[in-house]
């Protein structure tokens, strides 16, 4: 895992990582961009992506349409993806980009996948993360806040 490298490229700085069991589906808010709701099987919470303030909410989520609706952001359907679909931001009007690959490999006489995810800029091209385990990453709509779930948990990263 090459997490570290992130806040190496492009003056981006980690707010918070934290563990979620049962990880399902990650969201970013559209009105309120600084925050991301993270769903899963044992709780819903609602991340502040410049604080990295987490509080718990109730929300409901329809995992063939991709949304969810959330006591913190009335009124509003917010994108969701997850290791099981959705569709991730992964460039940014900065000029950002996130390009995952996965590579199956044999580990103890089975196939398992490893993921490598790579940081593009115009001046630049940097490997983040080679690791098991990765669920989703993605940056928010206004490209300023970028996460990356995968099974040791969630970490949160701000431009800036």
């Amino acid at each position: 895992m090459l997490q570290n490298t992130i806040e190496n490229m492009s003056n981006w700085t980690k707010i918070t990582e934290f563990s979620v069991g049962g990880f399902l589906w990650i969201g970013y808010s559209k009105k309120q961009t600084h925050k991301l709701i993270c769903i899963s099987s044992e709780y819903s919470s609602v991340v502040n992506c410049d604080t990295g303030e987490i509080e718990e909410c109730d929300a409901e989520y329809d995992e063939e349409q991709y949304i969810a609706v959330c006591d913190r952001f009335e009124g509003e359907e917010i994108p969701i993806y997850g290791q099981y679909g959705g569709e991730p931001i992964l460039t940014t009007l900065a000029g950002e980009s996130i390009h995952v690959r996965v590579q199956e490999e044999m580990y103890a006489g089975k196939a398992v996948m490893r993921y490598k995810i790579y940081w593009n800029t115009s001046q630049s091209h940097a490997e983040i993360y080679n690791n098991y385990g990765y669920y989703v990453c993605s940056f928010s709509l206004c490209g300023n806040y970028f996460v990356l779930a995968e099974d040791a948990g969630i970490t949160v990263y701000k431009r800036g």
